[in-house]
This record gives structure tokens, sequence and C-alpha cells, in this order.
């Protein structure tokens, strides 16, 4: 497990736990001069598909995103997308009823109880 990552994880989890709004979050990761995933893999060596200029300029989007991933307990989900057929490069977005999770996957970041409680901090 990359400890780095997993601390500015559990940051963006302890945060929204504080009642700060994906905003707020991405305000305070970027006042505090944390890396943006992209520009922390490039700090690493790790090629990314877009670089970026502004490697502190946490989008709103990519704070949800980490909020609403189920890898960061434990849990690894499957066919999220799929494509119109055999032939055709788009890929399409699959039902959340239809993907396939599997339970336990890898060693989760964030204990569920605190995933449980993200949701209730999220829709007040």
């Amino acid at each position: 497990m990359d400890e780095e990552a997993a601390t500015v994880v559990r940051r963006i989890f302890s945060l929204c736990m504080q009642g700060k709004g994906v905003s707020a979050i991405a305000t305070a990761l970027w006042e505090d001069k944390v890396h943006t995933p992209s520009a922390y893999k490039m700090s690493k060596g790790i090629g990314v598909a877009k670089k970026s200029e502004y490697p502190y300029n946490w989008e709103t989007s990519m704070i949800a995103s980490i909020l609403e991933n189920v890898a960061y307990i434990g849990v690894t989900e499957s066919f999220k997308s799929t494509r119109l057929g055999f032939k055709s490069r788009k890929r399409i977005p699959t039902a959340k009823d239809r993907r396939t999770y599997i339970e336990n996957a890898h060693t989760p970041i964030i204990d569920r109880g605190l995933w449980a409680m993200r949701i209730t901090s999220t829709e007040s």
C-alpha cells in the first residue's frame, strides 16, 4: 500500500466527517500544497495520460470521486462500463446494480464505519 497516498485519502474522509463539502476539502488540499492524484503519480515517475501545469489544483469532482470509491474499503468493483459492440470503442456506464463487487479484495484504507458515516455527512 502506498502510505503517502493513503494518508491523503484518510485526510479527505476526515475533512468530510468534519462537515466540509467537496469545495472546502479541495481548497484545504490546495492551500496545503497537496499534489493531485495525477501530479503525485508524475512525481513518483508513474506515467499519466494528462499532464497538469497546476499540481495542487484539486477539482471538486476528484474529491467526490474519492469519497464514492468503494476501493478504499477493500472492495473491487468490476464491469463499470461496457461497449456498444465489439467494433465500437465507445464505452457506456453500467448501472450500479449490474456491476460485480468483490468484498475484501485488498487491504482497506478506510473502515466501513467511517464509510457509512460519510454518506450521511455528504447528504446534509
